[in-house]
């Protein structure tokens, strides 16, 4: 008895010691380093901490840093608004076409890999885009023109043509391009391979839980990334180079590469532990017993990937005739639209608007977005619950709240007065006609290329050249200038603008806009899953997300760079004729503004009212878990107080929806006799 008890205990042995050798695979670690140490980071808390960091560290550079660099790439480089439209609208365009494979690719192989791949891949990306400004030579702050006289001379010849091809080289341009794209790849596993991540490796309960957490973490990221970009910004672009410039001068360029580089050893750190994550983690076969009951027993195209070819069709026109569906996808492309848009340019907007330098717009937009997109998308999720929400309450909602973000909408009209430009958009005092050229300074030798105002009687010079000034005291200020009739002195930089209580004004209207918009992203949310089947919920959500990106974030910024483009009164002459714009007409930007917001939220709107019209009414299933006799989600909190009727039944995902259907209708049936 004794022998037959210590074989028995053996084989129990190597049966355990094979178990914990498999079980090892499901160990936090690289290859075959998986330290007892580490596991202490192996559960869903730690990777939604890293892949919180992943969302971070993607929106402090796309949301922030970059958004409140652009200006300043554009006066660096000499690019209008309609190249850095196309510039932005690349990281959209390599998340479009890498989103099918990624998807593919990662359903079925270790997801939190693929997200720490794409990571580190974004990061070399922060690289890439930063390779321009290590390239190029030291930034000339006099423009493009090589060592010319910011004064008065008569008697010399300066050639237009004259100018420092480095400075502007299409190169650079490419590098822009290149570095973007590989930014937008590197994002693309975040989202798609993150939350999926998270959904099959946590109770279904505590999903949202960590979605919400998740989403606001890139909405922190954005508002780090505002102030980071506006230190930054006040930091002189070439370190340690001596310079008599300050962010006030319209000259100065901040150092817009920085935010980059810290993002980029934040990325390749973060991407390390994403990578040590297991394929799931121990324990996550028994959870899925439970996540699992309220799916369909039938194999569907989010199962198989991309597998099953033969059921695309059949899935694509299930989604494309659905009414409800295709006018809430088309009021969220729409909404995408105005989103990127506002989300690029808006930092110049105000900027060019009131007067402020690049890192107080930073700092103010820190303030205005973050706690707007926070609140609203709080709000949004709370009311959603709140109310229970099911398909056609969360359209009501939809277009409630977009109805009102019209009247707000409206106001964004706001604008200040252009600054008077002698030359430009105001004549000199001896002439009735616009021209930088006048008598005043016909004997001046004073090349275009050479911008640098200068500030007389509240009136603007497009330099000291320009305003007839033969002196130059070395301190920032001029004297003996023909074009001023008083003695006074010229000094640098734009004269000072009061625009009142404008611009406190347009930035509350802005945090409303903002709120607003968010408000509107779970209801939409809601609608987009609710109108589809269960089994059809994953692919709706991918050809929305694909659809967001080709009608509204890919051409939103270079449809509003392009009208911004055309609200500019001068441009800075370069290498190529026209670079970068200088002044704009407050007006008429303002108007592009309001025009392009005002289209695009009715259009919304309208969409949203479409969806509500077609929704189904609601009924006492959708309320207790059934829409369309299926089992939704919501069942599953049903199940889980009535399973103990069924403790002896198999809780695998082989339940079938009738046991289920009975269950929750067995709950309403007996609620609704209390």
């Amino acid at each position: 008895m004794g022998s037959q008890g210590t074989v028995a205990d053996v084989k129990e042995i190597k049966m355990a010691l094979k178990e914990r050798h498999s079980s090892k695979d499901l160990w936090f670690g690289w290859l075959t380093v998986r330290p007892k140490w580490l596991q202490g980071l192996n559960n869903p808390k730690c990777f939604l901490l890293f892949v919180c960091m992943y969302f971070f560290t993607q929106s402090i550079v796309v949301n922030g840093v970059y958004s409140v660099s652009i200006t300043t790439i554009e006066k660096r480089f000499g690019y209008s608004s309609s190249k850095t439209g196309v510039l932005t609208s690349c990281y959209d365009i390599a998340a479009l076409m890498l989103t099918p494979f990624v998807s593919y690719m990662g359903a079925k192989r270790k997801k939190p890999k693929w997200c720490g791949i794409g990571l580190f891949l974004m990061g070399v990306g922060f690289f890439i885009f930063i390779l321009p400004h290590l390239f190029s030579p030291k930034y000339l702050a006099k423009g493009h023109s090589q060592e010319v006289p910011s004064t008065c001379h008569t008697n010399v010849t300066y050639s237009v043509n004259q100018c420092d091809q480095s400075q502007t080289h299409w190169g650079y341009y490419l590098l822009f391009i290149v570095g973007m794209l590989v930014i937008g790849a590197g994002s693309t596993p975040m989202w798609n391979l993150g939350t999926a991540y998270m959904d099959e490796n946590v109770k279904a309960k505590a999903a949202p839980i960590y979605i919400g957490i998740f989403s606001c973490s890139g909405v922190m990221g954005a508002g780090v990334g505002f102030i980071l970009g506006g230190l930054f910004l006040s930091i002189y672009v070439d370190l340690g180079a001596q310079t008599k410039l300050t962010p006030q001068n319209e000259e100065w360029i901040g150092a817009w590469w920085l935010g980059f580089l810290v993002s980029m050893v934040m990325a390749m750190l973060w991407s390390v532990f994403l990578i040590g994550f297991p394929k799931e983690f121990p324990g996550t076969k028994k959870l899925r017993k439970l996540n699992l009951i309220g799916n369909s027993d039938h194999p569907t195209v989010h199962d198989f990937g991309y597998v099953q070819l033969k059921d695309l069709p059949k899935a694509s026109k299930a989604l494309f005739t659905n009414i409800p569906y295709m006018s809430t996808t088309l009021g969220v492309c729409i909404e995408g639209f105005i989103v990127s848009s506002l989300t690029a340019f808006m930092p110049k907007v105000i900027e060019q608007q009131f007067s402020y330098t690049a890192s107080m717009v930073s700092l103010v937009l820190g303030v205005v977005v973050v706690p707007g997109a926070l609140l609203g998308n709080f709000v949004g999720a709370y009311i959603c619950k709140r109310l229970s929400l099911c398909q056609r309450g969360a359209s009501k909602m939809c277009f409630m709240v977009s109805a009102l973000s019209i009247l707000g909408v409206c106001l964004l009209f706001i604008n200040c007065d252009s600054l008077p430009i002698v030359g430009v958009n105001i004549p000199y005092a001896n002439s009735s006609s616009y021209g930088l050229k006048s008598s005043c300074n016909n004997g001046c030798t004073c090349p275009d290329t050479n911008y640098k105002p200068v500030c007389a009687e509240s009136i603007t010079y497009y330099s000291p050249c320009h305003a007839g000034c033969k002196t130059d005291f070395k301190n920032g200020s001029f004297g003996n200038c023909s074009c001023i009739q008083s003695n006074d002195l010229v000094t640098s930089g734009f004269c000072s603008s009061d625009c009142g209580f404008k611009p406190y004004i347009y930035i509350t209207v802005y945090f409303l806009t903002v709120l607003l918009t968010f408000l509107s992203a779970t209801p939409a949310t809601v609608v987009t899953l609710r109108c589809v089947g269960h089994e059809q919920r994953a692919y709706a959500l991918g050809i929305q997300s694909s659809l967001m990106r080709l009608l509204g974030t890919i051409p939103g910024p270079v449809v509003v760079g392009s009208l911004i483009d055309m609200t500019c009164t001068l441009w800075k002459k370069g290498c190529d004729d026209v670079a970068n714009c200088l002044q704009y007409d407050n007006r008429n930007l303002a108007m592009v503004v309001l025009i392009t917001a005002l289209i695009t939220k009715v259009l919304t709107t309208s969409c949203y009212g479409i969806s509500h019209w077609f929704s189904p009414k609601e009924s006492k299933d959708d309320r207790n878990g059934i829409v369309n006799g299926n089992v939704q989600y919501n069942s599953k909190q049903v199940y889980d107080e009535e399973k103990d009727k069924y403790k002896d039944k198999d809780v695998d995902n082989n339940v079938n929806q009738q046991i289920q259907r009975k269950l929750v209708h067995e709950y309403i049936d007996r609620e609704t006799k209390l």
